[in-house]
C-alpha cells in the first residue's frame, strides 16, 4: 500500500521508486532526492516533497511513533523540501547503510502529510484504513480472517500492478496453512519447516529463500540483562554470567535445529547471522557446546546448590501459544533444564501480550525470531545499544547496556572503510558472545512457496514487505485496465470526430457501449476487441457525397455547354 523513496530488488540493487534519482554530497551528510511528479495518494491528492519532509521529521525522528528510530535513524538529522519535487535528507555525519534502510517500506514508508498533520500519528483513524501511494489500495480488514487489497488504477509506475486483487488470509495453525495451500484456498505461504522437503519437488509449487535474505532472521532465546528485573540471569557480575553460560551448555542447540526446525536452520555461532556482511564465527574461539555435566558444575560454582525442593532456582518464560516452534522450543527448555535442576515456569499467551512482556522486560528468558539485516551495525545494534532501551518490542528488550558496545556500534555505522568496519564488527561479536546475553539457536532458512501459476517472486528481499506489483497470474489476461481504457478512449475520440463529419455512428456507439460494459466487468480482452471494432464501424454519408458529386458534374457540364455555345 505504501512506497519508499528507493527500492531494493531481490538481488539488493537499489532502484528508483518515489525518487527517480538522487545525489549524495562528498562528505555523506546530504542526500538529495528528485521525486516523481505523477504519484498520487489513494485519495487522489498529489504526492510531494512535503510528504517526505513530514514523514521524516514527524514520523521517523519521533521515538514514540518509531521506537527503533535511535538505532536506524539516529544519524538522520532532518528532511527539507526544496520545492514540490525535491527533498534533502540531512545527516549528522556519514551513515554508511542509509540507502539500504530507505529502500524498503519495512523501515521507510512515506505517509501522507494531509492525512496525519495535526493529529496523533499513532491513533489516527487512517491507520485502520491506510492511504498510501502503493500499487494496491486498502479495501477491507476482517479481524482474524483476512485483509483485502485492490489494484491502484492510478499507480505511478505505468502498467503496474498486474493483479486486480490480493487477499491476505489469516491462518495461524501451521497444519491449516498447509491444507489451505494444498487445496488451492491460498496461493502463497511462508513454508513451515516440516513441509519443505515434501514440497521441494512438487510441480504445483515453486519455492524460494531469497524473499527473506535482507531480513537475516535468527531464532534466539534471550536472557533479561536487567539485574533488578531478573537478579539471577541479569547483569554483568561473574555469577550471573556463569549462570547464563551454564544454561547455554544445558541447551542442545543441535537437537532443537534437527527436531523442531527439521534442519532448516544454520547453527548460530555469533550475535550476527551468517548471512549478513561482517559475520564472525565467535564460537570457534569460544565454544559453548552441549554438556550437562559441565552446566551442573558451573551452577554449583556460581553458588546455586540444589535445594530441598529439588531445584536450584526458578525462571519465568512467556511464550506464544499455538503449538508452533516457539512453544516447542519453550517446552524443550523446560524439560531439558530439569537436568540441571532449574525450574522454568512457562506461560502461554497470544502474540500481543507476549510482545508486550518482551518490550517491558517482563521475563527471565524469552524466545524470539527477529531480523538482523540488511546491515548488522544498525538492525542488530537496536538489540544492544543503550539508546534503544525504550520498553517496546523489537528494540533492546533485554536491556543490555555496555558503553564499549554503544561506541563500537556507532563506529561501525559511520566508518566507510570496509577493512576498518570489519575489525569493529569482530570486536562487537566477540564481546557480546562472551557476555552470553542470548542462546543463539541459528539463522532462519525460510522458504516461501507460491502456486506455479503465479510467477514473479521474489520481488524484494524484505519478506512480507513486498510490493507484489510484478507478480502475475498465468491464467489472467495480458491486457491491463489502463491500456484497455486508452483503446476505449481513442475509439470514442475517433467516433466523435467522424460524427462531426456527418458519418453514421449509431452502430459504432452501440459497440463502444458494449466495450465499456465489458471494461467495467473486468473483461479486458473483450473490451479491447469491442472498442477496436467500434472504431471501424463508423460509415461515411454516401447519399450526401453522391449529391455533392452530382452537383459538381452538373456544374462542370453546364460550364462546358456554355463555352461550346459561345
Amino acid at each position: 500500500m505504501f512506497n519508499s523513496l528507493v527500492f531494493s530488488d531481490a538481488d539488493w540493487n537499489i532502484l528508483p521508486s518515489l525518487a527517480y534519482d538522487w545525489d549524495i554530497s562528498e562528505d555523506g551528510t546530504m542526500y538529495t532526492f528528485y521525486l516523481v511528479e505523477n504519484a498520487t495518494w489513494h485519495d487522489g491528492e498529489p504526492f510531494t516533497a512535503y510528504d517526505v519532509e513530514f514523514t521524516v521529521n514527524r514520523g521517523w525522528k519521533n521515538t514514540t511513533v518509531c521506537p527503533y528510530s535511535p538505532s536506524i535513524f539516529g544519524f538522520l538529522e532532518s528532511a527539507e523540501a526544496i520545492d514540490d519535487y525535491t527533498v534533502v535528507l540531512h545527516t549528522k555525519q556519514s551513515f554508511a547503510p542509509l540507502l539500504l534502510y530507505l529502500s524498503t517500506t519495512l523501515y521507510a514508508s512515506i505517509i501522507p502529510k494531509h492525512i496525519y498533520e495535526g493529529s496523533d500519528i499513532l491513533t489516527n483513524p487512517a491507520n485502520m484504513a491506510p492511504i498510501g501511494t502503493g500499487p494496491f489500495m486498502f479495501k477491507e480488514w476482517v479481524h482474524g480472517d483476512h485483509l483485502t487489497l485492490e489494484r491502484n488504477p492510478n499507480y505511478f509506475k505505468n502498467g503496474l500492478p498486474y493483479l486486480n486483487t490480493i487477499v491476505h488470509k489469516i491462518i495461524q495453525d501451521p497444519v491449516s496453512q498447509i491444507n489451505a495451500m494444498e487445496t488451492g484456498e491460498i496461493d502463497g505461504l511462508s513454508v513451515p519447516p516440516q513441509q519443505v522437503a515434501i514440497w521441494e519437488d512438487d510441480p504445483r509449487f515453486y519455492m524460494t529463500t531469497k524473499k527473506e535474505t535482507a531480513q537475516a532472521g535468527m531464532y534466539i532465546v534471550q536472557f533479561n540483562m536487567n539485574e533488578t528485573l531478573s537478579p539471577i540471569v541479569g547483569g554483568f557480575s561473574e555469577r550471573a554470567t556463569t549462570v547464563r553460560k551454564a544454561l547455554h551448555h544445558a541447551t542442545d542447540v543441535d537437537f532443537i535445529i534437527e527436531k523442531i526446525y527439521f534442519g532448516q536452520v544454520i547453527k548460530g555461532t555469533s550475535p550476527f547471522p551468517t548471512s549478513v556482511w561482517g559475520h564472525k564465527d565467535a564460537a570457534a574461539e569460544n565454544p559453548r557446546e552441549y554438556d550437562i555435566d559441565l552446566a551442573n558444575q558451573m551452577l554449583d560454582d556460581a553458588g546455586y546448590p540444589v535445594q530441598a525442593d529439588g531445584w536450584r532456582f526458578e525462571l519465568y518464560m512467556p511464550y506464544l501459544a499455538g503449538g508452533g516452534v516457539e512453544q516447542q522450543t519453550a517446552e524443550y527448555l523446560r524439560e531439558n533444564w530439569k537436568k540441571v535442576y532449574v525450574k522454568l515456569n512457562l506461560e502461554g499467551m497470544d502474540r500481543p501480550p507476549r510482545l508486550g512482556k518482551w518490550g517491558r522486560g517482563e521475563f527471565d528468558v524469552i524466545y524470539e525470531g527477529p531480523y538482523h539485516g540488511p546491515d548488522a551495525s544498525v538492525t542488530t545494534g537496536r538489540f544492544y545499544m543503550t539508546s534503544n532501551i525504550v520498553l517496546y518490542p523489537y528494540t533492546n528488550c533485554q536491556q543490555y547496556s555496555k558503553p564499549i558496545i554503544d561506541e563500537l556500534f556507532v563506529k561501525a555505522q559511520t566508518t566507510t572503510d570496509i577493512e576498518e568496519r570489519k575489525i569493529v564488527y569482530d570486536q562487537i561479536q566477540e564481546i557480546i558472545w562472551d557476555d552470553c546475553t542470548t542462546i543463539w539457536i541459528g539463522d532462519k532458512v525460510l522458504y516461501h512457496a507460491f502456486g506455479i501459476e503465479f510467477p514473479g517472486e521474489p520481488i524484494a528481499p524484505f519478506g512480507n514487505d513486498d510490493p507484489l506489483e510484478t507478480l502475475w497470474w498465468t491464467g489472467g489476461s495480458a491486457y491491463t485496465p489502463e491500456g484497455v481504457k486508452q483503446v476505449i478512449d481513442s475509439a470514442e475520440e475517433r467516433i466523435n470526430k467522424l460524427a462531426g463529419q456527418m458519418y453514421k455512428v449509431t452502430e459504432a456507439r452501440a459497440k463502444l457501449e458494449a466495450a465499456k460494459a465489458a471494461y467495467e466487468a473486468g473483461n479486458w480482452a473483450e473490451a479491447s476487441s469491442l472498442a477496436e471494432e467500434a472504431a471501424g464501424l463508423a460509415k461515411p454519408p454516401v447519399e450526401l457525397y453522391g449529391g455533392i458529386v452530382g452537383v459538381i458534374v452538373i456544374v462542370i457540364g453546364g460550364v462546358i455547354w456554355y463555352r461550346r455555345k459561345g
